[in-house]
């Protein structure tokens, strides 16, 4: 929208206290004064629930890619898990037969001793 330029009048303590105000906010003097006046006519709710709204967006938008990301961290975790479970499982497998073996092999050196 085009700006239209206006001559204003304002009491000295009122220009005083929107100098001060504009300083404070790192805000022109013309800044200040279009901030407040769309402040106070509810133009400023408006935009400010707009831009929350937007940022809300791209943080959800961020905050599912996260989530994916972590799903996938996840799922690698489980399929190493379960690799890992079926080594346990073979060691543990191939440890019981050698012990078997061994004690097969002594009752058969025990029966041979008598």
């Amino acid at each position: 929208m085009e700006p239209v330029r206006i001559t204003l009048r304002l009491p000295a303590d009122v220009h005083e206290k929107l100098s001060e105000s504009a300083e404070a906010t790192n805000r022109s003097m013309n800044a200040e004064i279009v901030h407040r006046l769309k402040q106070s006519l509810g133009m400023d709710e408006v935009a400010e629930i707009a831009g929350m709204a937007e940022r809300m967006g791209s943080k959800a938008d961020a905050i599912t890619n996260t989530m994916g990301k972590l799903y996938s961290i996840m799922h690698g975790l489980e399929v190493t898990l379960k690799e890992l479970e079926v080594e346990r499982d073979f060691h543990l497998q191939q440890q019981a037969n050698h012990e078997t073996l061994a004690a097969n092999k002594h009752q058969k050196q025990s029966k041979q001793d008598d």
